[in-house]
């Protein structure tokens, strides 16, 4: 896993290291997003696209499923608002609440016994590689509104 501030000019020479990194940053950096509706939006088929989201943050983290991915890398970028965000390693003590389903390549979590928490404020992203267990949407002291893009990369095999 690997969180920033895409405004820190360390972070953005990191990120530039990877194409698809890079074009993530251009997106943000030219996108308007008042003008965009939540969805789906395809770049380079099942290679490289993205998901735009906006929800309230929930108190009850027995309402929000931890996940993991086998294929893509998540780059998760916050446009506004505050989440607090979970994580664990794949090796960890967890309870599978659904098994690995390859068409949408997720498997599902309840439970995480050394899930460790991080906050998540506008500008900020978080890189999770395949196997790293996270949950996001939480609140961080009240619940607010967070819109999110999430990038989804495909590993090469």
């Amino acid at each position: 896993m690997i969180t920033g501030d895409i405004n820190n000019n360390k972070n953005q020479i990191l990120l530039q290291n990877n194409r698809y990194f890079n074009s993530a940053l251009e997106i943000i950096s030219k996108t308007n997003f008042a003008n965009i509706d939540d969805g789906k939006f395809e770049l380079e088929d099942d290679d490289f696209f993205y998901f735009l989201f906006t929800y309230k943050t929930k108190d009850n983290i027995n309402e929000l499923l931890a996940e993991s991915h086998r294929k893509y890398i998540d780059f998760q970028y916050i446009i506004y608002g505050e989440e607090a965000v979970g994580c664990a390693d794949y090796t960890g003590s967890r309870l599978v609440t659904a098994d690995y389903n390859e068409e949408k390549d997720v498997e599902l979590f309840n439970n995480i016994y050394d899930e460790k928490f991080f906050v998540l404020r506008k500008d900020m992203f978080a890189i999770f590689y395949p196997y790293e267990i996270h949950r996001s949407g939480l609140s961080n002291k009240e619940i607010r509104s967070v819109r999110k893009m999430v990038f989804k990369i495909k590993i090469k095999e």
